[in-house]
């Protein structure tokens, strides 16, 4: 019999198959290993649909796939946390550091500063201490070590975090470092994030070109997306083998919106229940443990609005009107003649219209 602690654990590993997340793992597989690469996917959703779920699923089989198939010449995909700073602007320093680590760079903290050892050596001078090394050299070093190993693909974690920034110019530049490492190499770089990732798309025409968006939905309020949901969250509970009472299941619209129709929240939602059940020492798990742990409705309110904005940026099915933004081809033209015509010739000079003095631009 599994202890408290094994069961809790197993929820928080628990991956749960169901019809969203298989079709985009299909989807993504099979862009990540028929070979597109240098392409840049944005795995877009709202917090709690599972995101990181699946990246840790893709990784999992890229890595059997890479290991099962060394003729292709692929390392194991890269994992990286776009991590987000404190205060301030976003840092690469950080995410090429974690790179490398897990690229076989362990010893980094011992590596030269190599501008400085030339010059050093240039000048004669006895070698100073080891010189933590700049940007630049570390990005070198990143891509270098991505020309030479080649993982499949490369998941950034958190890629919102790459548009913290204090200029306004500057928030899809983060973003266009990507595109300049998938430019370059070979491997497909796949972000994760919320819907503030996508909105760096808009800040730069080449970024919005290249990286394509994929969106990961939550089920909707449908009374057949509504039954499925629920059938989830009942599979999620037996597989850790953990008993509910009957009726716990039986108001459906209850146990969805609670959980707003996502997943990841969903179970999250049932591993604070088990645990209350654990602490008031209960055989089976109650209606009144999931209403004790449920989220606030202030919580719900936060995870409703970014769902709202998820929904607001993959429902543009209107075609973009192009009368918007540019004139007519004919009038620019008929315009651009009509300037012609205007040009003068030489001794056609008007002395107050045409001044060539000092004295005539301050009358003018």
């Amino acid at each position: 019999m599994r202890s408290r602690r094994e069961i809790l654990d197993h929820i928080d590993e628990l991956v749960i198959d169901h019809a969203v997340f298989a079709e985009l793992r299909d989807r993504l597989l099979e862009t990540i290993q028929e070979g597109a690469r240098g392409r840049i996917l944005m795995l877009v959703g709202p917090t709690g649909v599972g995101k990181t779920s699946l990246a840790g699923v893709l990784i999992d089989i890229l890595t059997e796939f890479v290991d099962m198939h060394p003729e292709l010449g692929f390392a194991r995909p890269l994992s990286i946390d776009a991590e987000s700073p404190e205060y301030g602007e976003f840092t690469w320093r950080s995410f090429y550091l974690q790179g490398l680590t897990k690229l076989g760079e362990p010893a980094l903290n011992s590596k030269r500063n190599i501008d400085t050892l030339i010059e050093e050596l240039q000048l004669g001078k006895p070698k100073t201490s080891y010189q933590r090394l700049q940007v630049h050299e570390l990005r070198t070093l990143y891509l270098d070590a991505l020309d030479e190993l080649r993982p499949i693909a490369v998941f950034i974690d958190e890629a919102a975090s790459m548009g913290k920034t204090h200029s306004h110019e500057n928030k899809g530049g983060n973003l266009n470092v990507i595109k300049s490492f998938s430019n370059r190499r070979s491997t497909i770089h796949v972000l994760l994030g919320a819907v503030d990732a996508k909105k760096m798309l808009y800040h730069e025409a080449q970024t919005a070109r290249r990286v394509e968006p994929v969106p990961m939905w939550y089920y909707s309020l449908t009374q057949l997306d509504i039954d499925y949901f629920v059938t989830l969250l009942q599979d999620a509970l037996k597989a850790v083998e953990i008993r509910y009472e009957k009726s716990l299941f039986n108001d459906k619209m209850y146990v969805y919106t609670h959980a707003l129709g996502l997943v990841g929240a969903g179970v999250e939602w049932e591993r604070r229940a088990v645990e209350e059940m654990f602490r008031t020492k209960s055989k089976i798990l109650t209606r009144e443990h999931m209403a004790t742990t449920r989220l606030s409705n202030l919580q719900l309110e936060a995870m409703a609005r970014d769902m709202k904005a998820f929904e607001k940026e993959f429902s543009d099915n209107r075609d973009f009107d192009i009368s918007k933004h540019f004139g007519e081809r004919t009038k620019a033209t008929a315009h651009l003649t009509q300037m012609q015509g205007r040009s003068r010739r030489p001794g056609k000079r008007i002395p107050k219209r045409d001044p060539t003095s000092s004295r005539h631009e301050d009358d003018a």
